[in-house]
């Protein structure tokens, strides 16, 4: 039974991920209703917020594009675009909506339970988080986004991004698995440290000791073994860095680095709270990241550290190795990755990757605009939009105040940024060039053979079968024909593979999507 159980599961995630596009899809509106039975419905869910654990108010229904779902639970959501928002007295708070609250067999299209609801919060364009969740998912797992106009009691309340939760259709859809640990980088800012504990309150990745209490203000966590899991995680990392790759998805992980900095997201990892990410350990033993909460990317928040508050330039000019270069205690994870040479080159290879996909050739401009085109009408009639109603179309290129931040425009961070990448001696470097590799059964597994010009080294990175992590080998190059390098591997039927090329400054990768992306061993 169990050599089924794989394509059984990849079987459902493609089912749940067909059925579930409706909810996430870009091109229409989802429409939500929501229906309180108290009429103080705003001062229950404040008091829920400011109580201990995560209450919900039971609504009489929820109407999810015409379906009713009677008796979901709602809560706010968010630390910022709620405590922000609800300081200045406006009622567009961000929702997180339960539709199987009371009824557990109730489930909306694709299996999922739970809506997340963002308000635009620092958001005047609408289409940050939308877009930035498209460009993360084309490199490594990623929520997908879309719209939604969300109802109270049948009053617009207004436009809402509405984000994929993390859960189990997403695990399934993405690593076929929802059996292993969920870990998120998410901390309770009213968390009181206990003081044997080490002086750390933010999701770094630092190792804090074996004591799980020291660890639970700073994650949230999924899973019999997640704390266990997350102790052994940051002691690899930070005690053993070399065999970090041994239990982690290094090439994704270098993917979302790549993305939460070409797109100046500072709320994440790279920026002052080192927070919004998961990790999901599947059943192979394999950390893997999921990016989370892009609301800011594009400039939106400034803190480089929590002290350090960037200006205009310093966000258009941000390096690729910033808190690298300084060698910041509280990123371990980008010290320990990036001191190794590879890495290093390879995330390179995957800023210009992004760079050339979506930035140098001005494609995000388009597609900004596209999305802007679909909002416009809606947006236009929504009755709690934060800003004055110019700034939905001026903060695409232009700065605009936003609860007491300047929100830079899109183009205004990106036009300089592209050029400051377009003249950095790293990421700008030649890369070397790779042909598509070939595959040749060999008694013990398969023989990759690759053709690849202006290489120093050359790698063979593959798994056994769809399930296992990847693991690296050099390849080696013929001695008639030094642009041909070979190595062989056991790989088995469904396997995969990428292979990977380097130079003096920089790599190039195929695919050049690769750890998103790979060859299949057939």
């Amino acid at each position: 039974m169990a050599r089924f159980l794989f394509p059984l599961l990849l079987f459902l995630a493609m089912h749940l991920s067909l059925t579930g596009q409706g909810l996430y899809d870009i091109s229409r509106f989802s429409e939500i209703r929501i229906y309180f039975k108290e009429k103080n419905w705003q001062e229950i869910l404040d008091s829920l917020r400011d109580s201990p654990g995560e209450g919900r108010l039971t609504t009489a229904y929820v109407a999810v594009n015409g379906k009713k779902y009677p008796g979901a639970g709602v809560r706010y959501k968010g630390n910022s675009s709620f405590n922000n928002v609800r300081k200045s007295g406006q009622d567009k708070l961000p929702f997180n909506i339960k539709i199987n609250h009371t009824q557990r067999e109730l489930l909306l299209p694709g299996g999922y339970s739970t809506l997340k609801l963002a308000n635009g919060f620092r958001d005047p364009s609408m289409v940050r988080e939308v877009f930035a969740y498209e460009v993360a998912g084309a490199y490594l797992p990623a929520p997908k986004a879309a719209y939604a106009k969300v109802f109270v009691n049948d009053a617009f309340w207004g436009v809402y991004t509405n984000t994929e939760s993390v859960d189990k259709p997403f695990l399934l859809h993405h690593f076929a698995d929802t059996t292993g640990s969920l870990i998120k980088g998410e901390p309770d800012w009213q968390w009181k440290r206990p003081a044997s504990c080490p002086d750390k309150k933010l999701p770094t990745l630092n190792y804090l000791g074996e004591d799980t209490l020291c660890y639970q203000g700073i994650y949230e966590v999924k899973g019999e073994r997640a704390w266990d899991d997350l102790i052994e995680f940051t002691r690899t990392l930070n005690q053993n860095p070399t065999a970090i790759e041994q239990i982690l998805d290094v090439s994704q992980m270098l993917w979302m680095l790549a993305v939460n900095n070409v797109l100046v997201n500072l709320d994440s990892y790279v920026g002052g709270f080192a927070q919004n990410y998961y990790l999901f350990r599947d059943s192979s033993g394999v950390f893997h990241p999921v990016i989370w909460d892009l609301n800011l990317a594009f400039g939106g928040f400034r803190l480089l550290t929590e002290k350090d508050l960037l200006n205009d330039e310093a966000l258009q000019h941000f390096s690729p190795f910033a808190q690298y270069r300084e060698r910041n205690p509280d990123k371990p994870l980008l010290i320990h990755l990036l001191d190794n040479e590879l890495n290093r080159k390879m995330y390179t290879a995957y800023c210009r990757t992004i760079l050339e996909d979506f930035f140098y050739n001005e494609a995000y401009l388009s597609r900004l605009e596209e999305l802007q085109d679909f909002l416009e009408a809606e947006v236009s009639k929504d009755p709690n939009y934060f800003y004055p109603r110019a700034a939905f179309r001026d903060n695409l290129s232009m700065s605009v105040q936003a609860h007491g931040e300047k929100i830079m425009g899109i183009t205004e961070l990106m036009h300089p940024r592209i050029a400051y990448f377009q003249r950095h001696p790293l990421v700008s470097a030649p890369a070397p060039v790779i042909e598509a590799p070939v595959q040749e059964m060999m008694p013990n597994g398969r023989r990759i053979t690759a053709r690849v010009s202006g290489a120093k080294r050359v790698w063979l990175f593959y798994s056994e079968n769809a399930q296992s992590g990847f693991r690296r080998l050099p390849m080696t190059a013929e001695a008639s024909d030094p642009e041909l390098w070979s190595a062989e591997a056991l790989i088995l039927p469904g396997g995969r593979f990428y292979v990977a090329a380097e130079n003096d400054l920089t790599a190039a990768l195929s695919p050049r999507t690769a750890g998103q992306n790979a060859y299949i061993a057939k």
